[in-house]
């Protein structure tokens, strides 16, 4: 997207509906495919931290991976707790002291040389020791950088039996926890990859888990999945009971333009036809100098004519007053700098903006910030930008 400068912020709709009772502990249900006699199933999950971290900057990366995953695929378990080893534990009561119970921490003391299947063993000691835990399913997972579906984990059902994946994973039920691991028991193989691509590359329809790169792939990849966000994903990825990547509600976009109207002819057609995805429902907001009069710019009344002809209530158009013409001119002066009127033109197309969300009682999901003199070699694919899916931060792009 060369010469297109994109300002683009998520306008954030978080459900902050979660009780802490552990040190990492969510509370929560969900629905699983309809059983006739069964109720709704609870998941506890474990991760371990700080494995061969030498250095607080590497517990802080884990860290932060532990505090992204409670916001995002954590609060689907009825229970979420961390391992952390003796060495690591003051540092890390000190960062969760806010809300959450650092007495609780379950700390390891040989920690470098458990494997998964002894880390779910000690999770299950630790979760029948906890006053009305009420679980049914419990994971381990070697690492604090995993993607976990909780919703596919109990939709493979394991009474009677436990599952592995890559060594990175081990559940069982709780109550056939000591069956499900003797000697000669059946460990069903849970559908699992190494990272995102090699789960769409191998096709797996619905993953328990696997590894992601860093925090923002993690919020991403649960934006797709959770929420049916696009991303580049060929296969049918998909968590049970959501809507697969690409197939959840459209944004709602508000595109910004607060400039001159420059070299409308290039503009003009692609602003007409923005998206690759037709559901993406776009408002246009310009804020401009008014027109000293028609005959001086017809291409500019046949640029704002097209758009009115094509996207009818969805075009707002404001031109700017004698007074803010003034005001345009002092900010120029105090900014000594003459490229700084277009962020003046941009405050108001914002405030435009906000003036509509106010009137329909709706909040635009993205904002684009466009000039009308750039040509775009095709129609922006949201897929292109997985950075404004994630629930949580605001994220600007230029080029």
């Amino acid at each position: 997207m060369g010469g297109l400068a994109v300002l683009i912020h998520l306008v954030a709709h978080i459900s902050v509906a979660f009780r802490v009772v552990l040190l990492v502990s969510l509370y929560c249900s969900f629905a699983l495919a309809p059983q006739p006699s069964d109720r709704n199933k609870e998941l506890a999950c474990a991760l371990r931290l700080f494995r061969n971290v030498t250095t607080e900057a590497g517990a802080w990366n884990e860290f932060n991976f532990f505090s992204t995953s409670l916001k995002t695929w954590g609060a689907k378990c009825r229970l979420l707790a961390a391992f952390v080893p003796w060495s690591w534990s003051d540092w890390f009561r000190n960062k969760t002291s806010g809300g959450y119970d650092a007495s609780l921490v379950w700390l390891l003391e040989d920690y470098a040389e458990y494997e998964v299947a002894v880390l779910l063993r000690l999770a299950m000691a630790r979760i029948r020791s906890v006053p009305n835990a009420a679980v049914d399913v419990v994971c381990a997972f070697s690492s604090p950088n995993m993607y976990v579906a909780p919703e596919n984990i109990l939709l493979h059902g394991l009474d009677g039996v436990g599952g592995y994946c890559d060594q990175s994973t081990a559940c069982s039920s709780l109550k056939d926890f000591e069956q499900s691991f003797q000697a000669n028991a059946t460990f069903k193989e849970l559908p699992c990859a190494s990272t995102f691509r090699v789960a769409c590359a191998l096709n797996i329809s619905q993953p328990v888990a696997f590894q992601v790169g860093s925090c923002r792939e993690m919020r991403t990849v649960h934006a797709a999945l959770h929420h049916g966000r696009p991303i580049h994903c060929n296969s049918p990825l998909g968590i049970v009971g959501r809507p697969r990547p690409g197939q959840g509600r459209p944004p709602r976009v508000a595109v910004l333009i607060g400039s001159l109207i420059r070299s409308p002819h290039y503009g003009v057609s692609r602003l007409i036809d923005l998206f690759s995805d037709r559901r993406v429902q776009y408002w246009v907001f310009i804020f401009t100098s008014q027109f000293l009069h028609p005959d001086d710019s017809p291409s500019c009344h046949h640029f704002l004519g097209r758009l009115q002809l094509q996207l009818g209530p969805r075009l707002v158009v404001r031109f700017a007053s004698r007074k803010e013409n003034a005001e345009e001119e002092r900010f120029q002066a105090t900014a000594n700098s003459r490229s700084m009127r277009q962020w003046y033109k941009l405050e108001r197309a914002y405030d435009m903006m906000v003036q509509h969300e106010q009137a329909v009682g709706k909040d635009f999901d993205l904002v684009l910030k466009m000039r009308t003199d750039v040509e775009m070699e095709r129609p922006i694919n949201l897929a292109d930008f997985p950075e404004v899916w994630p629930e949580l931060g605001r994220y600007l792009y230029i080029s």
